[in-house]
């Protein structure tokens, strides 16, 4: 805000003592004429309006309408004004600006395409630390900055929630602690994808990506279920474990190509918008889109190895309690016998 012309005025205190006049009576004069009190009280068909009164704005606003105005002294009666204050000019702010209270100074900003909204925010962080503001003087973010703040810590608790709950669910579905953890460890690869499609599209880190990572979590950890599920089927109907996850990857591939290929149809018209309100959608789009593509080989083929991998450590863990507690293999017989034709 520009700075504007101020008059000001200081109470003669040698003065005001030798006329008689108190200080607290140049103030209360100034407070009513100038500054303005409440008088009374006017009722009109019901309604009460305040009776306001302070001096003329011509008066006001010219210093030499001050030479008009007298204060009461306790030896002369009245006193000019101008006989007891000294009057002084300077430069003042145009606008008083206030946040809870206390005298705030508002900077406001617009962040580029491609730029993030929390670098710029670190980086005024940085540069108000070099200000060594002196005591009384506090910095803190407000509107949108203030609230992206608040939701980077909602948003971690919320994940960290939707993991715990979803590893809860399908442990119950599988009847399984090792299975769900498995699906799970599809989830983090999706991470740098996701980055990267961000970066690839100039989007930023915001609330509407971040519920489009939350989205794509839940098409990633769908392709994940019909692998190990579809291989579990086999491997009880009695096919080895290398066929059975081999077999399963390969009759699953087309499903989630389809799928995988629709949602992204769907999710195009959502990139490519233009219109009023676009630049929400496509936040919470690309990374839906960038990631579900990046990272669709590497889930398809990571999700098998990580299974084998567990499955090969689950036998092990199996054989060391087997031989700590000196028990016997279970004989099933039969049970662990049979063809299946994985091409029905």
């Amino acid at each position: 805000l520009d700075p504007v012309d101020e008059t000001m005025l200081h109470p003669n205190l040698e003065r005001a003592a030798l006329l008689g006049v108190d200080p607290a009576d140049i103030a209360n004069t100034l407070s009513v004429l100038v500054g303005g009190v409440s008088a009374s009280t006017f009722e009109d068909r019901g309604d009460q309006y305040t009776v306001f009164m302070r001096a003329a704005e011509r008066f006001r606003n010219d210093p030499n309408g001050l030479t008009l105005i007298a204060v009461p002294s306790r030896t002369l009666g009245q006193v000019r004004l101008f006989d007891v204050i000294q009057l002084g000019s300077g430069k003042a702010t145009s606008k008083i600006s206030r946040q809870s209270r206390e005298r705030a100074v508002f900077i406001t900003m617009n962040n580029m395409t491609g730029f993030s909204e929390q670098a710029l925010v670190d980086e005024m962080e940085k540069a108000m630390k070099t200000l060594d503001m002196p005591p009384g003087y506090t910095y803190e973010p407000f509107g949108r900055s203030k609230e992206m703040a608040k939701m980077q810590g909602a948003f971690l608790f919320a994940i960290f929630l939707s993991f715990i709950f979803m590893y809860l669910v399908l442990a119950a579905q599988f009847e399984s602690w090792l299975y769900p953890f498995i699906i799970m460890l599809s989830l983090p690869l999706t991470l740098p994808f996701a980055i990267l499609s961000l970066l690839l599209t100039g989007g930023s880190l915001n609330i509407f990506s971040m519920l489009g990572l939350i989205v794509l979590f839940a098409m990633v950890k769908k392709n994940a279920i019909l692998q190990v599920d579809h291989a579990n089927s086999l491997r009880r109907q009695g096919l080895p474990r290398t066929e059975a996850v081999l077999a399963a990857s390969r009759d699953r591939l087309r499903p989630i190509l389809m799928t995988t290929l629709a949602f992204v149809a769907g999710m195009v018209p959502l990139v490519t918008s233009q219109g009023i309100g676009s630049g929400f959608s496509k936040a919470m789009a690309s990374i839906v889109v960038g990631g579900q593509i990046l990272s669709l080989l590497l889930t398809l083929v990571a999700i098998p190895v990580i299974y084998t991998w567990f499955d090969d450590l689950a036998r092990f863990n199996t054989r060391v309690w087997n031989k700590v507690l000196r028990r016997k293999p279970v004989d099933r017989g039969a049970g662990e016998i049979g063809v299946v034709d994985i091409h029905a």
